[in-house]
């Protein structure tokens, strides 16, 4: 397991930990070009998870509905795409 680095990674390994999980679980792994590809990998047999854990906080705008958006943009679409090929690599080297 490589070091986790903020609380959030460590409350989601710790529930692969306690778990069957922690049998097929890999925190922050590495890829190719030496960038961390997510927070924790789930790998059994053709089965994988994708674990990304974002800790990003609703700015207050004043107005709810723009925090939101502007969260969502940041928190999950901006990760969206990167995850997108991630998923595609990996389908890529199973076949």
């Amino acid at each position: 397991m490589s070091q986790l680095f903020n609380e959030s990674e460590q409350l989601v390994y710790n529930s692969c930990k306690k778990s069957f999980l922690s049998l097929w679980s890999y925190a922050n792994p590495i890829g190719k070009n030496s960038k961390e590809l997510c927070d924790i990998l789930i790998v059994c047999y053709s089965d994988i998870i994708i674990i990304s854990v974002k800790d990003i906080s609703i700015t207050d705008s004043g107005d709810i509905s723009i925090g939101w958006k502007q969260w969502r943009k940041r928190a999950i679409d901006a990760s969206q795409n990167r995850y997108m090929e991630l998923n595609d690599g990996l389908k890529e080297t199973a076949t």
